[in-house]
């Protein structure tokens, strides 16, 4: 049973077990009712009502708490016998700038993606369901026998995206940092944003060696191309990346895709992609990507220019009867360029 968002009181918990004797599996989080982070009660509850309970996970806020060293106390708690020797469960105190939790290990309902700062000694995880990042910390030295903060079940990965004055630069000792906190096996999509730089192409090539279930990949196009010079990795994107997002930040003058060249190379490493949205700068880079990508379905371009508006729309419409594709086109229009946003199905 997974309840998520509980806001109830331990009693009306309670009353509600009583009904289902026989269950084994319970995954619950929220914040903090009534004594709802009471060991002592927990065990009492599960010692008389659900003795056949194998699997317990959960995961409770405790913002409304003003010193961490009633959250600290309260953490102790579930360091018994009962929770560690009995039944195998152990939990995590995490403390954050904005969030204080108590939970299980692995942390249930919680799926996140990850942003690393390199000149920090700490990680910054955003959660999936908020824009909000969050600084988990775990402060060590008020618990009496300290550990390293464990994350699992990391389902996104997310370098970068931090609002702070110097760029980070991504290294290969900084993956080797991220695995001793971080379980890598379950990543699918995998994020690289601008402000993210990548010091040569092995680090971007350990990372997809440590995630060897990405498909999905996010990164900006300025990131990228440098990058797609190292054969080793070029052999990985070709296995791995099915969806590929090429993301390109307006505000930055720089032309994309300047050479075909730089359109061979993007071909050449991702020619199993079968979808792509990316930013270009010229319409003969839409027909060249669309003759070289065979296994594409579906393309998103996105393209500024200042030609007349009909003539764009006039040249598209053209090359897209030859290839009898669904399509759509979007124009944004400013005060001397437009935006041009076309969607193909194939």
């Amino acid at each position: 049973m997974v309840i998520g968002d509980f806001d109830h009181d331990f009693q009306e918990f309670e009353q509600f077990v009583k009904l289902i004797p026989n269950l084994k599996c319970l995954s619950i989080s929220g914040g903090v009712g009534q004594n709802i982070l009471d060991a002592h009660r927990w065990e009492r509850l599960i010692t008389s009502s659900l003795p056949r309970l194998e699997t317990f996970h959960f995961r409770f806020s405790c913002d409304s708490m003003d010193a961490d060293d009633n959250i600290l106390e309260i953490f102790q708690q579930f360091q018994s016998d009962f929770w560690h020797r009995a039944h195998n469960w152990y939990t995590e105190c995490l403390l954050t700038s904005d969030n204080r939790w108590i939970c299980t290990i692995p942390c249930p309902l919680y799926r996140c993606k990850l942003a690393v700062y390199t000149n920090s000694s700490h990680y910054v995880v955003m959660p999936a369901d908020s824009s909000d990042t969050q600084d988990f910390t775990l402060k060590e030295k008020r618990i009496p026998k300290p550990k390293e903060c464990h994350f699992y079940r990391i389902t996104s990965l997310t370098f970068g995206g931090l609002e702070i004055s110097e760029k980070c630069i991504l290294e290969t000792k900084d993956i080797k940092s991220l695995k001793r906190s971080m379980t890598l096996s379950g990543v699918s999509y995998l994020n690289i944003s601008s402000d993210c730089k990548i010091a040569k192409p092995s680090v971007l090539l350990s990372i997809l060696k440590e995630t060897p279930k990405v498909s999905s990949m996010y990164i900006d196009q300025t990131v990228l191309l440098p990058l797609l010079v190292d054969d080793e990795l070029c052999t990985y994107l070709i296995k791995m990346i099915k969806r590929l997002d090429l993301y390109m930040n307006w505000s930055i003058p720089t032309q994309m895709f300047i050479t075909q060249a730089e359109l061979s190379r993007v071909c050449k490493a991702f020619s199993n992609v079968e979808v792509l949205q990316c930013s270009i700068s010229q319409k003969s880079a839409f027909k060249y990507l669309m003759e070289n990508l065979p296994k594409l379905f579906h393309l998103t371009i996105s393209m500024k220019t200042s030609e007349d508006r009909r003539i764009v729309s006039d040249w598209f419409d053209k090359e897209l009867a030859k290839r009898n594709a669904n399509y759509n086109i979007k124009y944004d229009q400013g005060k001397r360029t437009c935006v041009v946003t076309v969607n193909v199905w194939i």
